[in-house]
């Protein structure tokens, strides 16, 4: 039984069953134990990094960074709503969408990506036959975010550090961008996906997106991955020389790191990877190593904490609507006896 199955079993309880709240309360509490965990491990692992490190990052130019990683995260957030009615056909608040995205996140601190999925679509649907349907609808919903994060990753790379790269891996770049412009068609996007679905024995996507519809949320994810790269240029202002100027291979370095790490499968939230690769990225720059250590934890730091906060945001908003739920039940019971 795969991540979907299990969370689209009737053992979980029918919508708004004691059992299902519990269950629901039970995987946050999980959730927030691994979290935790995870930060345990990462900072006894790299204790000596954070020692050396050359932690001169003021709290302004920590908080300015803090807000546009925000900002890249919250557009990232409301982005499945739009997302899954050009797959599906059903609509959803924006507010629901972030707090669906915000609290399926965590599943990335788990090793394996289908804990993302599954959560995402069962916490999307109060029809639980419907979560293998929407577990695809997520998973294209992905695969569009990586796509975003490839186009981006590779024109900032090519048109602004180039220099740093051989002739062959410039070609190879001009031929991944040209491979991503194709796949990024709509049409060929959703084909070439419902040929994998049909391979693998798996609901398809029988709704057909609008074309404008997917290059808006195109364009809106390329617009999160620039928010982050700001968000990173920001801190490494605040502990090196760098200009303004630098920000399109920042933005790119930052963007291939994210999407490598993604497709980690096996490493939670693609720690070490993503920090490998940003890294490498800026030792091409001149940047000494204390420099480039504070800034890839640092980094690191701020994204979980971001995650972390909208998480606890989307957890209030889980059980406030719960309460109102229960007691519009009650009123409608009180009414009824009148």
């Amino acid at each position: 039984m795969n991540g979907l199955e299990i969370m689209s079993s009737p053992r979980n309880g029918a919508p708004g069953s004691g059992g299902r709240r519990f269950f629901a309360a039970a995987v946050k509490i999980a959730v927030l134990a691994v979290l935790f965990y995870f930060w345990y491990r990462y900072i006894k692992n790299n204790r000596e990094d954070l020692l050396s490190g050359d932690w001169r990052v003021g709290w302004g130019t920590a908080a300015l960074s803090t807000l546009f990683m925000a900002i890249g995260y919250l557009i990232r957030s409301c982005l499945w709503a739009p997302m899954r009615y050009e797959l599906t056909g059903e609509r959803m608040s924006l507010a629901d969408s972030f707090r669906v995205s915000a609290i399926s996140w965590m599943g990335r601190y788990v090793p394996g990506k289908i804990w993302t999925v599954a959560g995402k679509a069962w916490l999307s649907s109060k029809d639980k036959s419907r979560v293998p349907a929407l577990g695809m609808a997520v998973i294209v919903e992905i695969l569009w975010f990586q796509l975003a994060g490839v186009l981006i990753a590779v024109v900032m790379l090519i048109f602004s550090g180039g220099h740093f790269f051989s002739a062959g891996i410039r070609m190879t770049m001009m031929a991944i961008l040209a491979a991503g412009l194709v796949a990024s068609h709509p049409r060929v996007f959703i084909f070439s996906t419902n040929r994998v679905l049909r391979l693998m024995r798996r609901p398809l996507l029988t709704h057909r997106p609008r074309y404008r519809a997917m290059l808006l949320l195109m364009l809106a994810n390329v617009a999160t991955f620039v928010f982050w790269g700001i968000s990173f240029l920001v801190l490494a202002r605040g502990v090196s020389p760098l200009g303004i100027n630098e920000l399109p291979y920042i933005t790119g370095i930052f963007s291939a790191a994210w999407v490598v790490g993604f497709f980690m499968i096996l490493v939670p939230a693609g720690i070490g990877v993503r920090e490998s690769i940003l890294m490498f990225g800026l030792r091409g720059m001149g940047l000494a190593d204390p420099v480039i250590i504070t800034l890839v934890l640092a980094s690191r730091i701020l994204m979980t904490l971001v995650e972390f906060v909208f998480f606890l945001a989307a957890v209030i908003m889980s059980f406030g609507g719960e309460r109102r739920r229960i007691g519009g039940r009650t009123d409608n019971n009180l009414d009824s006896r009148h």
